[in-house]
């Protein structure tokens, strides 16, 4: 197969634009120009003269009352989404890219209000369109200098963001050489940019799911021949398309929805004098063409002006991105469909009802005050009853020639209609009049029975949220983390939890797995709060076993933060991992906590001492007593020893003493009867 040609692009191009979704007078521009009109309140088209053209304002109740929440639920904390890990050592990584993520989207743009025109366009016309992209183009001041010396010029020319337009240079009065400079100053050269598309200006391939699987996606818009030429684009081919009438998007500006979004002036307008201020509708286009010949179709970004015989393609590029850089929203998904249902879809037949019953009410009530009168001809003047004021005077003839016609009046029978389209109206929504605080009789119902009803309507709201987190704001993170990576190679600057980080998204991995925060609202935020202050409950009973730390304390608190609908956590409670240089307080009250902590270790440790000194005092004093206890018992021993001995010695000198005695005697006795014989 051989390569696409120009012409081949240019005609399948043209067919993708001319086919897709949204491009003109097709079903979907009508229900959104009907949306738009019911929710400004516009005229149906069948008002009577005479009779009541009150118009109900159901879309725009409805509307606005659920905005509040999802305002509330994604732009009340400092994170939307965060990344998830994929190990250990990834954990620091994907901290550091989910901040650096978030602070791109909702610190460098205009996230409020381009979240907030996203999120609405998606309530009213069934899908609220996101686009994102870098913007190259170099942010710019001029400053001027004058009688700048040589030095100083030197120096302002050495400044490495500092371009010099212009200088003039001369001599002062005292003949020194001096300077006057304007020079170029660059403050910025690439950023994160983001914008909501209005939903009449996205194309889609009608075969569309999803806008990663689409096969064709435009965004087409306005610019002006000077916004081309300045851009690069060939000054004779854009004036000529400007010229020949091509692209000046008459149809477009008559369409439907233009006319409801901005009135009929905007259709009615003239061109304007200035050729170069000329408009013309370009599209930027994203398809997948085999545009190389090799039987595989790749995405490749186009840039296309002008219909019909004049379409011309004025840039074809291929694209480097998975997919087309928009992000859509639908609040009531249809499965395998591009696009769903609105908010505006839900309650439009019912406004249409309650404006044709409120009608024939204040018709009735009309009726019934200034009722119709039979006259007899000839018999009034005519001119004093038409003239209809309090007190005026009616000329007649005869007394019973004039008589009213009664009107029953009637209305009071319409009101439990219009309780139950309202009931309806919330069974479809979830919008309540509970939730939203003006039912007057809610005190007179049970606590249980409100909290019940308010729940499930809050689960309505909470849906919304869901399918907006799970599907746009998802998407959005997921493509801006990419886009970073892309044109990462430089370090930024961020200032991170009161810490400025060098981060350079060149280094990211690429990621898959987020969690997108949704935050308090919908109703619920106190029983957030309730959840948060057991965690923490809990976390200081556990924090005993060593298993709470102050990573964990904080990311509880964080959540407690979020839930009473506050930012900035960092303000109320010091990060874990906040640089101790940017909060010199926490470091005096650090440095005095080691302080008394040492002291405390050195009380402890002398105490300690103390106690081991008494301890050996004592076993010494219960050692020595142990020792006098046995010397006074070994001397009372030796003592009875020496008694006993002393006994024995007497004992043995006792029988020492009778022996000798008993032999003297034995002695004596046999001599004295020989002497006397």
């Amino acid at each position: 197969m051989t390569a696409m040609t120009e012409s081949e692009f240019r005609g399948v191009l043209q067919s993708e634009i001319e086919a897709s979704l949204g491009y003109l007078g097709d079903e979907l521009s009508e229900a959104r120009a009907n949306a738009l009109a019911r929710y400004f309140g516009r005229p149906y088209g069948d008002e009577a003269e005479g009779r009541s053209a009150v118009v109900m304002s159901e879309v725009r109740d409805t509307v606005e009352s659920i905005m509040p929440s999802l305002v509330k639920v994604f732009l009340s904390g400092e994170r939307v989404v965060s990344f998830a890990p994929v190990g250990p050592e990834d954990v620091e990584a994907a901290e550091q890219e989910t901040d650096v993520v978030n602070h791109a989207l909702l610190k460098d743009n205009d996230a409020f209000a381009a979240f907030y025109a996203w999120m609405k366009d998606g309530l009213l016309g069934r899908c609220g369109i996101l686009k994102y992209w870098w913007d190259d183009t170099p942010r710019t001041e001029t400053e001027r200098y004058e009688a700048l010396s040589d030095d100083e010029l030197a120096l302002l020319a050495a400044d490495p963001e500092v371009e010099l337009a212009a200088r003039r240079s001369y001599r002062d009065a005292t003949g020194a050489p001096v300077h006057d400079a304007t020079a170029v100053r660059t403050l910025e050269r690439g950023r994160l940019r983001i914008e909501p598309v209005p939903p009449e200006e996205f194309l889609i391939s009608r075969r569309a799911k999803s806008v990663a699987d689409a096969p064709f996606v435009g965004h087409r818009v306005r610019r002006t021949v000077s916004d081309l030429v300045a851009a690069g684009f060939d000054r004779e081919t854009v004036e000529g398309l400007a010229g020949a009438g091509a692209g000046d998007g008459a149809e477009a500006d008559a369409a439907p929805v233009r006319i409801e979004r901005f009135g009929a002036e905007e259709a009615q307008r003239g061109d304007v004098d200035n050729p170069a201020l000329r408009e013309l509708w370009v599209t930027e286009c994203y398809l997948r063409v085999d545009h190389d010949g090799d039987g595989v179709a790749e995405l490749r970004r186009a840039l296309a002006a002008g219909e019909g015989g004049a379409f011309e393609v004025l840039e074809n590029a291929p694209w480097e991105g998975a997919a087309a850089p928009f992000c859509a929203l639908c609040p009531v998904p249809v499965p395998h469909k591009f696009f769903g249902l609105s908010i505006a879809d839900l309650v439009d037949d019912i406004q249409r009802i309650k404006t044709v019953l409120m009608r024939q009410m204040l018709d009735n009530l009309y009726l019934a005050n200034n009722p119709r009168k039979r006259v007899v001809e000839d018999q009034v003047n005519l001119d004093d009853l038409l003239t209809s004021r309090p007190g005026g005077l009616v000329r007649v003839k005869d007394t019973a020639a004039i008589a009213e016609e009664r009107v029953e009046f009637t209305a009071a029978q319409s009101f439990p209609m219009l309780e139950y389209l309202d009931t309806l109206k919330e069974n479809r929504t979830g919008v309540t009049k509970y939730n939203q605080g003006l039912d007057a009789d809610s005190l007179n119902k049970t606590a249980s029975g409100i909290a019940r009803i308010m729940n499930a309507a809050a689960e309505r709201l909470e849906l919304i949220a869901r399918i907006y987190a799970e599907t746009g704001f998802r998407a959005l993170f997921l493509g801006v983390h990419e886009l970073l990576r892309k044109h990462g190679g430089r370090e930024l600057a961020v200032r991170i939890r009161n810490r400025w980080v060098a981060v350079d998204p060149g280094d990211w991995r690429r990621r898959f797995d987020l969690t997108v925060h949704v935050g308090s609202g919908a109703g619920n935020a106190d029983q957030r709060k309730a959840d948060a202050l057991m965690v923490l409950q809990l976390q200081k009973e556990l924090a005993a076993f060593g298993l709470v730390g102050p990573a964990h304390a904080y990311a509880a608190f964080e959540k407690l933060i979020e839930a009473t609908g506050w930012k900035t956590p960092e303000r109320y409670m010091a990060h874990p991992e906040a640089d101790d240089a940017a909060r010199p307080e926490t470091e005096a009250l650090e440095r005095a906590l080691a302080e008394a902590r040492g002291a405390l270790a050195e009380l402890r440790a002398d105490r300690a001492l103390a106690e081991a000194e008494l301890e050996l005092k004592a076993r010494d004093s219960e050692r020595d007593h142990d020792i006098a206890r046995r010397k006074i018992e070994l001397g009372y021993a030796e003592l009875a020893a020496r008694r006993e001995a002393e006994a024995a010695e007497a004992a043995i000198d006792g029988a020492r003493l009778a022996v000798d005695a008993a032999g003297a005697a034995g002695a004596a006795g046999p001599a004295g009867p020989e002497a006397a014989s």
